[in-house]
């Protein structure tokens, strides 16, 4: 990860905090912090062709399964949850989906929010070839802002008036728009 902007007092987080949440699709995904190139990815490809009755005609292993560990890595959460003190509470919640249009997670983050000191909200792309995904091979978009829903939960995350950490996790340009001018993204 790269620090892009880190104004004020925010960062680095004081080890004193009492409550954090942590927010966001891809903040408790370890699949989507790997490129369309990742095993998981031609793995996520090969199913959905299995799935579709295979319009393209490839020769599929009859035995194929999702995986999820194909190599040793921890997500956002389980990161933050490894370093902070014993006595720091996590609040979790998805909020929404990389690239859906449902909200219906919307309340659960943002009371998350409201319990905590401050919110790490994780947000970005899926990478890979599937229906899903929003950056990879074949996956143009003539849109440069988060795909779905994201921007509107950092939206309704920043209205609790808990300070927000953005964290981006993508695999090509975004136009954050106002989050750029009120969000340390990092």
């Amino acid at each position: 990860m790269v620090l892009l902007k880190n104004e004020g007092e925010l960062l680095p987080l004081s080890k004193d905090l009492k409550s954090i949440a942590v927010i966001g699709p891809n903040a408790d995904s370890i699949r989507n912090l790997f490129g369309d190139y990742a095993y998981p990815a031609h793995v996520e490809t090969l199913l959905e062709l299995k799935n579709q009755k295979n319009v393209f005609n490839q020769p599929l292993p009859d035995n194929i399964q999702k995986i999820d560990d194909f190599i040793p890595a921890i997500s956002v959460l389980t990161a933050i949850k490894a370093q902070v003190g014993a006595s720091t509470e996590v609040h979790y919640a998805k909020g929404c989906a990389v690239n859906d249009a449902s909200t219906d997670g919307f309340a659960g983050a943002v009371e998350a929010a409201r319990k905590a000191e401050v919110a790490i909200v994780v947000v970005g792309d899926k990478a890979g070839l599937t229906d899903d995904c929003t950056v990879g091979e074949a996956r143009d978009r003539a849109d440069l802002s988060l795909p779905g829903v994201q921007s509107q939960l950092v939206k309704a995350i920043y209205d609790t008036g808990t300070p927000v950490v953005l964290v981006m996790i993508n695999g090509r340009p975004v136009s954050l728009g106002w989050i750029d001018e009120t969000c340390p993204p990092s």
